[in-house]
């Protein structure tokens, strides 16, 4: 094995050598490459991959520059960009990474893309991903209903019910590494950044920008890379130290400029993918399945590619929507569920809902918490059979069975108003004028950000003044046109 010279530190070398000593493997590297490959197509059919050359170009790119710097990998690395709106990242076994377009948005310099990227590769290389995968392995039907009903019952899951089963078909890739693995990611992505030209510095420069980001964005309810990669402030201070010690080879750039590296990102969707469905006061519409669902009032909702979840502040009843493409009606449908779980409908039939045949019914699920009581709704529409899933303690359903009926009667299709008023918001970069202020360079672009996540994302004080020509990343909005249906 090849050593490169660095500073101080563990680095790559003592990682990387862990690879080719037995007592260091839970897994070969050829497994970890088996499951990586498995666990990829989960990710691109269940959190969607952005597909734009120009996007994925430039992460690729950069991934490579850094994957050239690594002194010994039996692993093929490839990068890919997810589909999903809250900034965060995350990589598989094998040397698979992503990171999510709601990321890429926050994104300044190529040095911070490099960090994040580094960072994750270190996570590969240090075999957390595949510690981390294995552990969420086997989640299904009754892991859900048991985490619902943890919840309902005030189990240690309920304050995090609606982004645990929002997250299940991304549980293994977004859960928590601990602080050891965090510091030791940090080390050998920061290590990597430098030998291949970047500023190590730049990962913390990323975070303050993705730590203000998901403050304003999503408070501390909604998920986001610090979920998934808790940060301290005295992970952040030791990165810092950890940077102004490392020796840095000579830049050499993928793109040339900032201007052309954020050129790149020009196109890229932010903010909620109306493809997805959107949750607009206290409704969830979806434009390309063509329906209108109200849920209760007071229920917390939230939209992912995996699910739609509502739940009340309580925490003692859930919805869950999701949509059944295997099924060829709602009757059949709701046996196969009942098949499942292993319990019959103790009551149930056709139901009729906005014009879409349906069937309705309700059923008992004991689980390691108690007894839960289900409602739940079929409904064939838009050539799929979707599933509204409600439920709480037995204890608890009379008190919610009126609002569960109420959301499942409420399913029609969207009015020609709702449909025309759906927009979508898109990256644009445009050049300051000399002496400009965020404000005016906003108003005379259209842009749809508020003025503090416009300052936030360009990594900018609030009333900063513009020299010419500096780039600034805005939000323009376009009326949505559609495009292909969520399975």
């Amino acid at each position: 094995m090849r050593r490169l010279p660095r500073p101080a530190g563990r680095g790559l070398a003592p990682v990387l050598a862990c690879l080719l000593i037995p007592a260091c493997l839970t897994l070969s590297p050829a497994q970890e490459i088996s499951l990586g490959q498995r666990e990829a197509a989960k990710v691109a059919a269940q959190m969607g991959l952005v597909d734009d050359p120009e996007i994925r170009g430039i992460v690729e790119a950069v991934g490579r520059k850094l994957v050239q710097a690594l002194p010994l990998s039996p692993y093929a690395f490839e990068f890919h960009v997810v589909n999903m709106e809250e900034p965060n990242a995350f990589a598989l076994p094998g040397g698979f990474v992503y990171v999510s377009r709601g990321l890429l948005s926050l994104v300044n310099r190529e040095d911070e893309l490099a960090g994040v990227l580094g960072h994750e590769i270190g996570h590969v290389v240090a075999r957390h991903a595949a510690t981390r995968i294995a552990r969420a392995q086997g989640v299904g039907l009754a892991t859900v209903l048991g985490a619902v009903a943890a919840a309902a019952l005030g189990g240690p899951a309920a304050g995090d019910v609606v982004g645990s089963l929002g997250q299940v078909a991304g549980a293994g890739y977004l859960a928590a590494y601990s602080r050891e693995q965090e510091r030791e990611s940090d080390e050998i992505g920061q290590d990597l950044a430098a030998r291949a030209g970047y500023d190590p510095a730049a990962l913390v420069d990323f975070f303050v920008t993705l730590e203000a980001a998901t403050r304003l964005l999503h408070g501390e309810r909604n998920p986001s890379f610090f979920d998934s990669h808790p940060s301290t402030p005295e992970r952040i201070a030791l990165a810092r130290s950890r940077a102004a010690g490392l020796r840095r080879a000579p830049p050499s750039p993928v793109a040339p400029d900032r201007v052309r590296f954020l050129g790149h990102f020009e196109g890229l969707l932010v903010g909620p993918d109306p493809a997805e469905g959107l949750v607009r006061d206290g409704a969830f519409l979806h434009p390309d399945l063509d329906f209108h669902l109200r849920f209760p009032a007071g229920f917390e909702i939230r939209n992912t590619r995996a699910a739609v979840v509502a739940s009340p502040p309580t925490r003692d009843a859930f919805l869950v929507l999701t949509a059944e493409a295997d099924a060829a009606d709602a009757r059949s449908a709701a046996e196969a569920f009942a098949r499942e779980l292993g319990v019959p409908f103790e009551r149930g039939g056709p139901v009729n809902l906005g014009g879409s045949p349906g069937w309705h019914g309700e059923l008992a699920a004991a689980t390691e918490q108690g007894a839960l009581r289900l409602d739940v709704t079929f409904i064939e529409h838009a050539g799929t059979v979707l599933r509204l899933l409600a439920g709480a303690p037995s204890g608890q359903f009379a008190r919610h069975a009126p609002a569960f009926r109420a959301t499942w009667q409420s399913f029609r299709r969207l009015t020609r108003l709702e449909r025309d008023g759906i927009r979508e918001l898109h990256l644009r970069v445009v050049r300051a004028r000399a002496g400009e202020r965020l404000e005016a360079l906003a108003a005379r672009h259209d842009n749809a950000w508020d003025l503090e996540l416009l300052a936030v994302a360009n990594a900018l004080p609030r009333g900063a003044i513009l020299e010419a020509g500096e780039p600034v990343k805005i939000a323009v909005a376009r009326p949505y046109r559609g495009r292909s249906r969520r399975p």
